[in-house]
């Protein structure tokens, strides 16, 4: 596991649909927020605190430090980890067992993988791997396994009857920013917004008002609406401007559709905004790999009632209890 300076340039860069308003300077006077930038998890982890306390860099920060470098390493699908370890089980057709908290976080993402119907899926990892979205240097498409195993749960035990990798990274994020927002808790932080590589939650209030949250334009850095976000509020995106590589001389992405194994197509962009982050985060890459089509079918068997899909054509649909302000149609350019 890289510690948490050490993460690719390459995954720095990459664009994040969601961003932050009006909370991109880093000093503590400024309108009374605080930035901080950190790395892990292969991206950058971002805390906006309003009013922060003194302390907030010698005490608040190393907290926060040591709770994610704990996470990256457990939940890696590779390595030494909990995950890891467990998935070494998993490729041959095994069983194991592993640590509560990860067995929860693995229990929700089959949960959500019953209900979206399949398009969220957690067991993709030998399938992602192939397409090379774990080795930035690959250039061809491995060969897939015959033939994919399934998982299956028994108390404390996880056992797959052929072989699969578990990959939490369509669902993690929404785990970390909760455990992230009960570090800050701890400290008495109650005003603040955790951005993990552009996923958001939102803690309290920016003062006297609400942290407005801006949605970015899928294919450019322009913004196409803003979102002022209420105390709880989780808002996850998903779409094909991640972890994008050439393979077979194709630029493409590293959402997989678990119908065809391939990178999903039709949708390019979603954003779900939702009191459980850990949903939210599931429920953005379903719904992106649903398509504009089954878009509200799937999202009312998850639960979901506030969230926007924006297809290859750009144009823009929402779901009715969204209230966001967007064009049917953007524009080819922000």
């Amino acid at each position: 596991m890289a510690r948490l300076a050490e993460v690719r340039l390459a995954l720095l860069l990459t664009a994040a649909c969601v961003m932050l308003c009006a909370c991109s300077r880093t000093d503590p006077d400024a309108d009374s927020v605080l930035r901080v930038d950190l790395l892990a998890f292969s991206t950058t982890v971002s805390f906006s605190v309003f009013a922060p306390p003194a302390n907030f860099q010698q005490t608040v920060v190393p907290a926060l430090e040591q709770r994610m470098h704990i996470l990256e390493t457990r939940w890696r699908s590779f390595g030494e980890g909990s995950l890891g370890t467990l998935n070494q089980s998993l490729e041959t057709g095994g069983c194991a067992t592993t640590d509560a908290q990860t067995l929860e976080l693995i229990k929700t993402a089959l949960e959500h993988q019953r209900e979206s119907g399949g398009l969220f899926d957690p067991t993709l990892g030998i399938e992602v791997d192939a397409w090379g979205f774990r080795d930035f240097d690959q250039k061809e498409k491995r060969p897939l396994p015959r033939a994919k195993g399934t998982l299956s749960v028994n108390g404390n035990t996880l056992c797959a009857d052929g072989p699969l990798r578990i990959d939490l990274g369509g669902i993690a994020k929404g785990a970390i920013v909760l455990e992230l927002a009960r570090v800050l808790a701890s400290f008495n932080v109650d005003n603040a917004i955790i951005n993990v590589g552009g996923d958001l939650l939102v803690l309290g209030r920016r003062g006297d008002g609400p942290w407005r949250v801006a949605i970015q334009h899928p294919r450019g850095r322009g913004v196409i609406a803003t979102i002022e976000a209420a105390s709880g509020d989780a808002i996850f995106s998903s779409g094909d401007y991640h972890r994008r590589i050439v393979v077979d001389g194709q630029v493409t992405h590293h959402i997989l559709d678990p119908r065809t194994q391939a990178p999903s197509t039709g949708a390019i962009a979603t954003t779900v905004i939702h009191s459980d982050p850990v949903l939210a985060d599931a429920a953005a890459t379903a719904l992106l790999v649903a398509g504009s089509r089954e878009f509200p079918v799937v999202a009312r068997r998850l639960g979901i009632t506030r969230a926007i899909l924006i297809n290859e054509d750009l144009t823009v649909h929402q779901l009715e209890g969204t209230g966001v302000e967007l064009p049917t149609q953007l524009p080819d350019t922000p």
